[in-house]
């Protein structure tokens, strides 16, 4: 069975079915064949077997022992579906741009002779409704007059009148004289084709292309206008792209690759080589990154100035310090995993800022020293690692202060320093 899916490029974020129509990627992989019975290109690729670079078509992983995961452009839900990443689930505003429709003071003309009632020469044979499901702009249809010869623009020709938008077309109601609008001869029915058109969730509504993202909801459930951020965004050369998350995986990674700002909230770069830095002040509104065997070896001070950073993975990597105030300026970090470094220093207060730290990873480093003063006392840490090389604890009072629920370590004399209700993995401490 043939397939087609569209990361970006000339018609955003959205996926092509074999019949021609687009569809948002949120009806894709959802058990419900929406690009046509006979060829649900919409519901094919949709599991894949475990690799280092599988297509964004892939929702489920098949794990070598027989089990499924989701890929990693999908997140799984307590209940273990797999569920695109999207504005909700980060809680982002939804910035809905200016109306492209927006009428000037210039090239106004009026409705009737004498009133100040007016409309943009652009309005000219363009008929639209407004939510009292009256006449707009011109209440009585003056600017609807002698459209007969009239080339309609992205809308929808009524037979020898005016124009339509394309969401009015098969919805129940007449619009063009006659009902054209709603004729047998656009296939008003359950089996009606979007053809080089969007198709609105839900509904058996169709919309032209150019009204996704236009500032103005014309399906029924407003899907036209979510995920508008990233309409006009690029995926990165040679990376893969669905919805907000990006994946690059065995790729040499240039400077010139993050030379301008991307919309991705989830970030993934595995298998790589970006040892020349890498510019997470490429994506200002990145959530969660998993960066991991790139040979990255800087991460201060830039990830400080990403105030909506929740998680970083940066394991398996060459850092060799982390500086002092590190994450200054990343307050809502809950998760960072620096293990499998090659660490050996982390400066004092170099997570002191971080209340919401729940898990912090520094295992199999080359660490002489621990600070205690580098973590907050003020944190309430679930997980503290400090696997690896023994090292030794500078504070041991501050340390003993520190708020985790469970130490991983080999080092028994770490556990003698926590707290009494910190659960130890080392072997218990003999006194």
């Amino acid at each position: 069975m043939s397939h087609q899916r569209k990361t970006r490029g000339e018609h955003g974020n959205l996926f092509h079915c074999s019949t021609g129509e687009f569809l948002s990627y949120r009806l894709t992989c959802d058990g419900t064949p929406d690009c046509s019975q006979e060829n649900p290109t919409d519901e094919a690729g949709c599991e894949c077997n475990m690799s280092s670079d599988y297509s964004i078509t892939c929702k489920h992983l098949i794990l070598d022992n027989g089990k499924k995961r989701c890929s990693d452009f999908y997140f799984q839900t307590k209940c273990g579906s797999c569920h695109l990443y999207d504005e909700n689930i980060f809680f982002q505003k939804h910035n809905v741009r200016e109306s492209l429709m927006e009428v000037s003071t210039k090239n106004q003309l009026s409705c009737q002779e004498g009133q100040k009632k007016t409309f943009n020469v652009s309005q000219i044979c363009s008929y639209r409704l407004n939510s009292l499901h009256k006449l707009i702009p011109c209440e009585h249809g003056e600017h609807l007059q002698n459209c007969k010869q009239f080339e309609c623009n992205l809308l929808f020709k009524c037979s020898q009148f005016y124009c339509v938008p394309w969401k009015y077309l098969c919805d129940g109601k007449w619009d063009c004289p006659g009902g054209f609008d709603e004729s047998e001869e656009h296939s008003c029915g359950d089996s009606r084709k979007c053809k080089n058109l969007y198709r609105c969730e839900h509904h058996k509504v169709c919309i032209h292309l150019s009204d996704v993202c236009n500032g103005r909801h014309d399906c029924p459930s407003g899907d036209d206008e979510k995920s508008c951020s990233l309409h006009a965004a690029k995926c990165p050369t040679k990376c893969k792209c669905l919805t907000f998350v990006v994946r690059c995986v065995h790729m040499s990674l240039g400077e010139n690759i993050f030379s301008e700002p991307f919309p991705f909230f989830v970030v993934q770069i595995n298998l790589s080589n970006i040892s020349r830095g890498f510019y997470f002040n490429a994506y200002p509104q990145g959530i969660v990154f998993f960066v991991t065997k790139t040979n990255l070896w800087q991460i201060c001070p830039v990830v400080g100035r990403m105030p909506s950073l929740v998680l970083l993975d940066a394991s398996s990597n060459l850092v060799i310090t982390v500086e002092n105030y590190c994450f200054k300026g990343a307050d809502n970090v809950r998760e960072i995993k620096l293990n499998r470094n090659r660490i050996s220093k982390v400066g004092a207060n170099a997570f002191s800022n971080l209340l919401q730290l729940i898990v912090l990873d520094l295992s199999n480093n080359l660490l002489v020293e621990f600070l205690s003063s580098s973590v907050s006392p003020s944190a309430m840490l679930f997980l503290l690692s400090l696997e690896g090389k023994i090292f030794t604890i500078g504070a041991p009072t501050s340390f003993s202060q520190l708020k985790f629920m469970v130490l991983k370590t080999q080092d028994f004399r770490l556990c003698c320093l926590a707290s009494d209700l910190t659960l130890c993995t080392a072997r218990k401490c003999l006194v």
